[in-house]
């Protein structure tokens, strides 16, 4: 395999634990109001529809515990651009 398909497969397999995460601890993150760092409006049937995401600093704490590959792309990429943004981040992997 080469970096690119890596990269596509570790995506994949990021959506999937952080979702489950999200999913067995969802309630406590809603009450300690971390689910709102980043926010959008949905129209669904006609009405406007808030939606929240968690904020991306959590998103990166958590799949970097559960993936070790996630620290060496975030290390690589803050080394490339000089820069951290970790709402880039978790946009460029997938998870918003």
């Amino acid at each position: 395999m080469d970096i690119f398909e890596d990269f596509v497969e570790m995506k994949a397999e990021l959506k999937e634990k952080w979702l489950d995460y999200y999913e067995m601890n969802r309630d406590w993150i809603k009450v300690s109001r971390i689910s709102q760092g980043y926010g959008w409006v949905e129209v669904i049937d006609g009405k406007n529809i808030s939606i929240y995401c968690p904020d991306s600093k959590l998103i990166i704490g958590v799949i970097s515990s559960l993936d070790k590959r996630v620290s060496a792309f975030i290390q690589i990429s803050m080394r490339f651009s000089g820069v951290c943004n970790p709402d880039k981040i978790v946009e460029g992997l997938g998870l918003r």
